[in-house]
């Protein structure tokens, strides 16, 4: 009798605290629909979009629970902007949502197979079509297919930013790079010199050629037509002809 009774006091414990379980549960899943739902978004370091776009793209949070929302989720929603790099969540209860945005920097003027000039941060992000008022180098692209999220491949880029940062500090001023889809690279100064680097193996050798020959030919933009260092063991230069 006494093992029944003990083994009935131990079945109904188990059932109780499976009960308890079971309401706690069903508490943490219920709950939040109906406390502390999102009402009412912020919004910090956003210069190149409005508050407006934001809210369309996040109104189907609205309602939500505020303490279910991930930055994820967030970022996932915000993803057509692409201005925004990163996002930072701060919960401010009972019904805020604060969102302190990370915007990309612009980097390059992209034409793309000879289209219309694209905006992209230096990580190959597209910012902006047909943009304006942004006095930046220019990369022209033919034949190379942008990747998903509208993103440049990640070897053009870092050839661009190379070539950029060697010739940075230097009197070589850059005003257009053009890509081929082989792969050979050009580089077109602002007072109109060809510079041919072609493929972008040994591209730094190529580059210290070329800060080499600026610093040895005076007026070489005036003096040259071109400076072929496809071949940097036998690098070549076109004279101007003498009445230009």
């Amino acid at each position: 009798m006494k093992s029944r009774s003990y083994a009935s006091r131990r079945k109904n414990i188990y059932l109780t605290a499976l009960v308890f379980i079971l309401i706690i549960l069903l508490l943490w899943i219920l709950l939040p629909s109906f406390f502390l739902p999102l009402e009412r978004i912020s919004l910090m370091g956003n210069y190149h979009f409005s508050k407006e776009e934001v809210l369309a793209l996040l109104s189907h949070l609205l309602g939500k629970s505020l303490n279910r929302l991930t930055t994820k989720e967030l970022s996932s929603s915000l993803s057509k902007i692409g201005w925004v790099k990163k996002i930072e969540a701060y919960k401010i209860p009972p019904h805020t949502l604060l969102l302190r945005i990370e915007e990309r920097t612009p980097f390059l003027l992209v034409y793309h197979n000879e289209q219309y000039p694209l905006l992209v941060d230096d990580e190959g992000y597209l910012l902006e079509k047909s943009p304006s008022g942004y006095r930046l180098p220019s990369l022209y692209v033919s034949g190379i297919k942008m990747e998903k999220h509208n993103k440049l491949p990640s070897k053009v880029i870092s050839e661009v930013k190379e070539i950029l940062k060697e010739l940075e500090g230097t009197p070589i001023n850059v005003e257009r790079i053009y890509l081929s889809k082989d792969g050979d690279i050009q580089i077109m100064t602002k007072n109109g010199l060809k510079i041919i680097l072609g493929k972008p193996k040994e591209l730094y050798k190529k580059l210290f050629l070329l800060k080499t020959f600026w610093g040895r030919i005076p007026n070489i933009e005036k003096r040259l037509l071109y400076i072929d260092l496809s071949c940097p063991q036998a690098p070549v230069i076109m004279k101007r002809e003498a009445n230009k």
